[in-house]
């Protein structure tokens, strides 16, 4: 996972392709029969050698050598991610356009349409830490699960806001709904003051908001960002990037 900024939350190689698939489509049951990338992946054939490796004949009930590519009638993109049997090695013969296809398909999901790629997306939750002096757990951290990611967040008052540009910041709304963003800059028209906020995933795409639509909405600053349990964020990609595995389990 990467949090440069360019729209590419996901960076997928033909050994992480399947697992990254299946893993937005059992949280996203329906999104594949609505999606185009059904018809690519069922539509684009697939000419390679297949690994021989075990089947199970229940005519007779017992284990057999096959070739198990051969067995199948259609030979599609999408039938060889749907291959239980096979490992993330023998990947390989998904391409650089297929694994491109499948990574932007992906990628549009996540940060255009905001669907969840992990369960429990959208939880604030607090951290704790076990206190050998009291003998009890004591809460820490205010956390955030979204779009694969555990955000640390520490509670921030506007006015302070608008004196540090370029911070990453979370807005929770009063429908309790919550997304991340850059605070850009400040800026003023007709004397009016607005904001201008930068999309975390996609810097490119910014919205403005005058100071009097900000109330009612929760602010917070990201202090740290951490993988879920199954990912892992590219070196460098974010400004505060750590190892949280303790946290990351529970998702």
């Amino acid at each position: 996972m990467s949090l440069a900024g360019d729209g590419q939350l996901l960076r997928l190689t033909p050994q992480t392709t399947r697992k990254a698939f299946f893993q937005f489509t059992s949280v996203n049951k329906g999104y594949l029969k609505q999606s185009s990338l059904k018809g690519y992946l069922a539509a684009h054939k697939v000419n390679r050698v297949a690994p021989t490796s075990f089947y199970f004949d229940r005519s007779t009930r017992r284990l057999c050598w096959a070739d198990l590519m051969e067995k199948e009638k259609e030979k599609t993109l999408l039938s060889c991610l749907y291959r239980w049997y096979e490992q993330p090695e023998q990947m390989g013969y998904l391409t650089p356009k297929d694994v491109r296809r499948i990574e932007q398909a992906l990628n549009r999901a996540i940060v255009v349409d905001n669907h969840p790629l992990v369960k429990k997306e959208g939880e604030f939750f607090h951290s704790c830490r076990h206190s050998k002096d009291l003998g009890v757990k004591r809460r820490q951290s205010l956390m955030w699960v979204r779009h694969g990611l555990i955000f640390q967040l520490e509670a921030m008052a506007w006015r302070h806001l608008l004196h540090h540009e370029n911070t990453d910041i979370v807005m929770r709304y009063p429908n309790r709904d919550a997304r991340v963003w850059r605070y850009h800059t400040l800026k003023w028209d007709r004397a009016k003051p607005f904001i201008i906020l930068r999309n975390r995933l996609d810097l490119d795409k910014t919205v403005t908001m005058d100071l009097d639509s900000l109330k009612g909405i929760r602010l917070y600053r990201v202090r740290g960002v951490f993988p879920c349990e199954g990912f892992g964020l590219i070196p460098g990609s974010a400004a505060a990037c750590q190892s949280l595995s303790l946290l990351s389990s529970r998702f």
